[in-house]
């Protein structure tokens, strides 16, 4: 049976009190600047490993410093995170030239984090880790990648980009056993963007599957939200999110 795997993947500005907090990188750029990842991917593996200045204050409440290395987004890219466990706004912060990033998130250890970048139109794929335990001085956190199973595939992936109507997204089943899709439900809640298919589905070894999701604005602006779904694999359950967005 082909086992979860950890993806390679990685994101915020915070909010407080439903406000926008946008933060600026810190640190000066190099002379040298380091090479970009490759395109449209959020490279987890830079997350705390980024310089946290000295005098940074100690972060209230659930808040905790987030570091991003130099050459873990593009030059000057928006990062952005979101907790998935929490309905606290989106945290974003501009990246400094060298690709490193200061960011922070309100978080509390085992909560997902979903990281994403966005550069001149383009979105990254999401990366998704769970916030680890605060450091020492209680300032930062890192996050360990969030589990998948290798032999579920998702085409396009883990976000949808809506202009109007429905997209879809496949679900390949690459195991050797079925898989169960169910439990259906979204983050925020928002009224722009539904499910309406019946689950749970059993989906065979070896099938695949389209799911629908339908968006009708009810906004001006960015309109976005994440959807979860639990994928069963024989005794362990792995819960899935898509961003679903229009701008």
């Amino acid at each position: 049976m082909s086992r979860p795997r950890f993806l390679t993947m990685y994101p915020f500005a915070w909010l407080s009190a439903g406000v926008w907090l946008l933060a600026s990188a810190c640190g000066p750029g190099v002379a040298t600047p380091m090479p970009e990842p490759p395109a449209a991917v959020f490279d987890l593996g830079g997350v705390d490993k980024g310089e946290l200045p000295l005098n940074q204050p100690v972060p209230a409440s659930d808040a905790r410093y987030i570091t991003g290395a130099p050459g873990t987004v593009p030059a000057d890219a928006s990062v952005r995170i979101t907790n998935l466990d929490q309905t606290t706004l989106v945290f974003a912060t501009t990246a400094a030239p060298d690709g490193s990033f200061l960011a922070i998130a309100v978080a509390r250890a085992g909560d997902e984090l979903r990281f994403e970048w966005t550069k001149d139109g383009l979105h990254s794929e999401p990366a998704d880790g769970i916030a680890l335990e605060p450091d020492a001085l209680d300032r930062t956190i890192g996050v360990q990648p969030s589990a998948r199973f290798d032999c579920v595939t998702l085409t396009p992936g883990y976000a949808l980009d809506f202009s109007e109507g429905s997209q879809r997204l496949e679900l390949a089943n690459g195991c050797d056993a079925p898989i169960v899709l169910e439990n259906a439900r979204s983050r925020l809640g928002l009224a722009d963007f539904s499910f309406s298919q019946e689950l749970p589905v059993e989906l065979q070894a070896g099938a695949r599957t389209e799911l629908r999701f339908d968006f009708t604005r009810t906004a001006d602006g960015l309109r976005e939200d994440v959807w979860f779904l639990d994928v069963t694999l024989e005794a362990e359950t792995i819960r899935y999110p898509f961003t679903l967005r229009t701008e």
